[in-house]
């Protein structure tokens, strides 16, 4: 885990950012093994999952009365695609990429989650 990851798991101080932090580092606790990483950057938090793990993730946030994750915003595909190379690019193992933009109705704004 990077020192950026880590200090984002911190989630000191107030506010948006440190609400959903909280939320992630919930799901984290919940899925140890299935959540790969969370991470914080300008404002957003991201929980990037397994793939066998994203349905009982998603599960766990809508039903958890706490978290309360129940409207599903959208779903984007991203294509990583180097079109000079062919090769997925920013040295990624990956070429594409599925993220599910979820918002909390608990007053807590919402947190992109990202699968690969």
């Amino acid at each position: 885990m990077s020192s950026e990851t880590a200090g984002a798991l911190a989630g000191a101080g107030d506010g948006f950012v440190t609400g959903v932090a909280g939320d992630a580092r919930r799901a984290q606790a919940q899925f140890p093994a299935g959540v790969l990483e969370v991470i914080e950057a300008r404002g957003d938090v991201w929980i990037v999952v397994e793939r066998d793990t994203l349905q009982d993730l998603l599960t766990f946030l809508r039903d958890d009365e706490a978290l309360a994750y129940r409207f599903f915003s959208e779903c984007v595909g991203v294509d990583y695609l180097d079109t000079q190379t062919g090769q997925p690019c920013g040295g990624r193992s990956h070429r594409f990429e599925v993220v599910y933009n979820l918002v909390s109705l608990s007053g807590v704004a919402g947190a992109p989650l990202s699968a690969k």
